[in-house]
């Protein structure tokens, strides 16, 4: 009998060619029968049917043409019984492990050249397995090379699951997380990687320490691959490599069902070429003149993949599903907000609805987050957001907090700095301003966890670079930490921009007309340690408040500021633009290149950060915008009082008397309300005599038969307050007393 081929037993083949045309199966190896189609869409032939003929007599069968129509193709009875008995006497020939310096070796491996093949080891590191590259009519073809205890050598697979490329690296290194490889040649290219201590690659830390398995075959051969045999060896966490095309991310789903453990899948975008691998060089465009990686970073790339569920049998042999553990140690479910969020990915947090979706191809139950919920381990009760600090649970007053700040993947790269700072140098000619923008520039960048004041940086022109520095904060802080909003955003009732931000940046911050409503609204934002978050379909919560405002404007009356206001700093640009030409190397070398990566690096080495509770700090363009932010009735206010203050008069005047003249006695807007002119008068030094004011002990003096607020000057003030008693300060008051009618002499 012919132990080349089992296939030719007449019972077998006759039950082959019953089922179709017997020249069109494929033998991979000596037990399994494939038939394939070619699929277009792919570009990859599908496996649509599978016959596993076993050595103890077993007839397996598998494939989507079969699940559609088994009675078709599972064999009769009498088919059977005939197989069975002669696969059972059927001399199987033993598999050897194989001597790369044995003479005998196939040509087609001698000659093959080194890049073109491949040695598959068991987990000992015996050769069971050598690959070869055959190139055909521009087609690909890998070909098996397996040694036999009866002819030598075969071109066929081995018994049983298919050997997996560097298998014996699992057991060598010690390795509890390793990375699969879609096929030999990108794992033997990753493994380079990770072996060469002087190798460049952009991606080399994440690489090293492990080891890179080939799964070969493709999406069609998943099944035939024995991972279970990874968990035996120790493998705990595995990232999925498929090639960058539809038939990749279809095979790297499929691993992913089948792996015991934390997965993860590396996946690439279309700015890499299709049907990428670790076989390939990385990309040409993502590096520049120097040689530096200007592209994604690993961790930007990877996706979690953990399957959810595994099912059991109850008590009553029922079929039920429970969470696996692998799954749920990557979650949390967040008591105060009934949400969900990812530990390692901390940004990830979903609503129930959107967590059932985003798992659900990793599940098989259609509530999963019921399941979640249940697990004790699972539970936390809040989530805080504290930037520079480590993303992990925190214990404070009884309650367990998740801190959900994750820096963005954003390299700093040390390098020739002189195209920066010549752009700052032209964009703020004022070199105090210029200063002190960059220490609030740098601290924002390289000391996360500093809260301070915010920018804004104004010009009358337009095209002055202000957008610039806006894009350079968002390119280094990243979508995580930044986001970019307009005034509009802050009428709404809903302000998720500011939720876990500690940037918020506001490309033109004044829309023409009054300023006074998007100051107010920024207010808390500036000032409070707490703010109320609303935001779409989430319930409203309060959250600690790390926000900083970076804000552009075409003009100085963008915010209403006082020259008491220390939560802003105000720089002003030139007016004179920068040619196109200058603006296009200055973003080719910020945005193409690694500029922004210098200027993190020069963040990190500055050594005059600012500290936590510094105010920001006087600046000529800041007096300007104060005067800018003043309206009428407040420059009216600011002369009577510079009148009265210079030669030290004694004033008293009732406060609605004192806001009649200002306004002229005509509807004023509410950012010149009667409140906002009392506090304006306080803060020149003036009094307030009101029952709610506590400076006089709720003093209000009785004058033409009524009590009455009024305002002091901060001459007559002053002498009330070297009277010890109350009694003497109606007399001072009434002598200082003046009338409408008398306010215009002032």
């Amino acid at each position: 009998m012919n132990t080349d081929n089992i296939f030719k037993i007449s019972s077998v083949e006759n039950y082959l060619s019953r089922l179709h045309n017997f020249d069109e199966f494929k033998f991979d190896s000596l037990t399994t029968a494939i038939l394939r189609e070619y699929d277009a869409d792919s570009g990859y032939f599908e496996e649509i049917l599978k016959i596993e003929f076993g050595r103890n007599g077993e007839i397996v069968l598998s494939g989507p043409r079969y699940y559609q129509s088994p009675d078709e193709f599972d064999p009769d009875d009498t088919e059977r019984d005939q197989m069975r008995k002669d696969l059972l006497a059927f001399p199987w020939p033993k598999l050897e492990f194989i001597d790369l310096n044995a003479a005998d070796l196939p040509v087609l491996w001698q000659q093959a050249p080194e890049s073109e093949r491949w040695i598959f080891r068991d987990k000992d590191g015996n050769i069971e397995m050598l690959q070869v590259l055959k190139r055909d009519k521009g087609k690909k073809k890998y070909i098996p090379i397996t040694r036999w205890d009866d002819v030598g050598y075969r071109f066929k697979h081995p018994y049983g699951p298919r050997p997996i490329y560097n298998l014996d690296l699992v057991k060598k290194h010690g390795a509890s997380t390793v990375f699969l490889h879609e096929g030999a040649n990108g794992a033997r290219a990753a493994q380079s990687v990770a072996d060469d201590a002087k190798s460049k690659h952009p991606w080399k830390q994440e690489l090293s320490h492990t080891a890179h398995l080939g799964v070969i075959g493709g999406a069609r051969a998943i099944s035939d691959t024995d991972f279970a045999q990874l968990k035996r060896l120790g493998v705990t966490t595995y990232y999925v490599v498929p090639d960058n095309d539809e038939a990749g991310k279809q095979a790297a789903q499929k691993m992913a069902r089948r792996l015991d453990g934390v997965v993860y899948i590396v996946q690439v975008g279309a700015d890499f070429p299709p049907a990428w691998d670790f076989g390939n060089d990385m990309p040409a465009k993502f590096f520049n003149k120097s040689g530096n990686w200007t592209g994604p970073t690993f961790n930007s790339t990877i996706f979690p993949a953990t399957q959810a569920t595994y099912s059991y049998q109850d008590e009553k042999n029922k079929t039920r599903l429970g969470l696996r553990r692998e799954f749920s140690s990557q979650w949390y479910f967040v008591n105060d907000e009934a949400t969900f969020v990812h530990r390692r990915f901390p940004e990830l947090q979903k609503t129930e609805k959107a967590f059932n979706d985003y798992v659900a191809p990793h599940s098989a139950a259609k509530d999963t987050a019921e399941l979640l919920k249940r697990e004790a381990t699972c539970h936390i009760d809040g989530t805080v957001y504290r930037p520079g600090k480590r993303s992990e649970v925190l214990t404070e007053g009884n309650r367990r907090l998740f801190n959900v700040y994750r820096a963005h993947d954003f390299p700093a790269i040390d390098g020739d700095a002189t195209l920066w700072d010549k752009f700052v140098e032209y964009l703020l000619p004022d070199e105090t301003e210029r200063k002190e923008f960059l220490r609030w520039f740098y601290t924002i960048l390289a000391v996360p966890e500093t809260r301070t004041y915010s920018c804004l940086m104004y010009s009358e022109a337009q095209g002055t670079g202000k957008s610039t520095v806006a894009d350079i904060l968002y390119r280094i802080i990243g979508p995580r930490n930044a986001s970019v909003a307009n005034p509009k955003s802050l009428e709404s009732q809903f302000n998720s921009h500011f939720e876990n931000k500690r940037l918020v940046i506001f490309q033109e911050l004044y829309e023409g007309g009054s300023n006074f409503k998007t100051t107010n609204s920024l207010k808390t934002v500036l000032t409070d340690d707490f703010i109320r978050i609303n935001s779409k379909y989430r319930q409203e919560r309060t959250i600690e408040n790390h926000t900083h405002i970076f804000a552009a404007s075409n003009s100085s009356h963008a915010l209403d500021l006082d020259d008491k206001e220390r939560r802003w700093l105000v720089v002003g640009t030139t007016e004179t633009p920068w040619s196109q030409a200058e603006f296009a190397d200055l973003r080719e070398w910020l945005f193409d290149d690694v500029g922004c990566n210098i200027i993190l690096a020069e963040a990190n080495k500055f050594n005059d950060h600012v500290k936590r509770g510094e105010r920001a700090p006087e600046t000529k363009s800041k007096n300007e915008t104060v005067f800018q932010s003043k309206s009428e009735i407040e420059m009216r206010l600011d002369d009577f009082h510079s009148n009265v203050d210079e030669d030290k008069q004694l004033v008293a005047v009732e406060t609605k008397v004192i806001h009649d003249f200002l306004t002229g006695s005509r509807p004023a807007h509410k950012s010149d309300s009667l409140q906002k002119t009392i506090q304006r008068f306080k803060k020149k030094g003036w009094g307030y005599l009101s029952q709610r004011d506590d400076e006089f002990d709720g003093y209000r003096p009785y004058i033409s038969k009524r009590k009455i607020n009024c305002l002091v000057s901060p001459a007559l003030k002053a002498e009330m307050k070297n009277k010890d008693e109350k009694d003497a300060w109606l007399p001072m008051i009434e002598k200082a007393w003046t009338q409408a009618n008398d306010l215009s002499a002032f």
